[in-house]
């Protein structure tokens, strides 16, 4: 569990809820509204893994956080054989690969609204975009290789790719123009699909995202530096991290699933 953000001055909390595969170090990452909807995930997740990988998961290694400790939670753990693993209180470092998780997450997270001048209300987007990327990188801690290859066991491509918060044009529809009106729309790339084969492109007119697969990128243009007209006033800051249990803003560890094997077949 990472923590809380903070999206605005009306107080809206988002908690983030990440996973972390031990073997892999592949990374899956939900959105919650609070931290009631922990076990609700986590049984989405469970079966994510049964289904996709034909695994199980043995091990779940987090803090001593309430939202783990109930008995609904407890009870479903012991039902499917799934060992509890809990860090010691004020003891992060026992759960090492969760907290460096956070970090690195937090740290890339801000790079790319920072450097391509993007409002920090988008930081869903950069989070996505961020755990899109560290999944595709190549790791020291896998011997160079990339937690895409380790889980999946197929190489990727790269060509797909694209520089966060640049200028791209969206094609439009036939039916969606006149045949005097541009064939295209300006936007601002702000990400990857997650359910579908295109990219999350930001329209400044109608303030929205939609979802394109015909889609041409200006890389060495950043969208929200040349339009400062479309910026509207943001209130919204990136989350901060602290060890302090009686500070507003918290930083949770991650959670650790162990596969059973390290073979995964399609």
């Amino acid at each position: 569990m990472c923590g809380v953000w903070h999206q605005s001055l009306l107080m809206l909390i988002t908690n983030t809820f990440t996973f972390i595969d031990d073997y892999s170090r592949f990374t899956w990452i939900y959105f919650l509204h609070s931290k009631d909807e922990v076990f609700s995930v986590f049984k989405i997740f469970h079966a994510h893994i049964q289904m996709q990988f034909s695994a199980q998961i043995k091990i779940l290694r987090s803090d001593n956080g309430g939202e783990y400790m109930s008995h609904l939670f407890q009870d479903f753990l012991q039902h499917h054989g799934i060992i509890s693993q809990r860090s010691c209180p004020s003891t992060p470092q026992q759960n090492g690969v969760a907290e460096r998780k956070n970090r690195h997450l937090l740290d890339i997270v801000r790079t790319l609204l920072l450097e391509s001048s993007t409002p920090s209300r988008f930081w869903c987007k950069a989070l996505f975009t961020a755990v899109h990327l560290i999944n595709r990188l190549p790791s020291p801690t896998l011997n160079h290789d990339t937690p895409f290859i380790r889980l999946f066991g197929h190489p990727l491509t790269y060509s797909n790719l694209y520089t966060f918060g640049c200028v791209c044009y969206v094609h439009l529809p036939a039916h969606e123009r006149t045949r005097l009106m541009a064939q295209s729309i300006q936007c601002a790339f702000l990400g990857y699909s997650v359910h579908q084969k295109g990219f999350l492109c930001y329209d400044p007119n109608l303030r929205r995202t939609q979802i394109s697969k015909n889609v041409i990128f200006l890389e060495n243009q950043y969208f929200f530096s040349m339009h400062q007209d479309h910026v509207p006033p943001s209130f919204s800051v990136l989350p901060m991290f602290t060890n302090s249990s009686a500070a507003l803003v918290l930083s949770k560890p991650l959670l650790v699933y162990q596969r059973r094997s390290s073979t995964t077949s399609h």
